[in-house]
């Protein structure tokens, strides 16, 4: 018994719970920076992301910072190019 198809060979990036809104952009960029360190095929962002209203994105530079976000076999869905957005908390 297996899954019944191939699991593809992806390297996969998983942040949680940055709770936007609490931390400096710096520091984000920062972290966007050791994610795109990894080169990852996929960034997954999961749990409680934002403590901002998320459509305050653009104004405290968290959305340009988000954008910055490389994974080369993601899908645009949020404000972070080639990032699987999940959750919008």
């Amino acid at each position: 018994m297996g899954w019944g198809k191939t699991i593809p060979d992806w390297k996969i990036v998983v942040v949680s719970d940055m709770r936007l809104g609490t931390i400096p952009v710096k520091i984000l960029q920062h972290n966007i920076q050791t994610i795109n360190s990894l080169n990852p095929d996929i960034a997954l962002m999961l749990g409680n992301q934002f403590v901002v209203d998320w459509r305050d994105l653009e104004k405290t530079g968290y959305a340009d910072a988000l954008g910055k976000i490389q994974a080369s076999k993601g899908e645009r869905n949020g404000p972070a190019r080639n990032t699987v957005l999940l959750s919008y908390m």
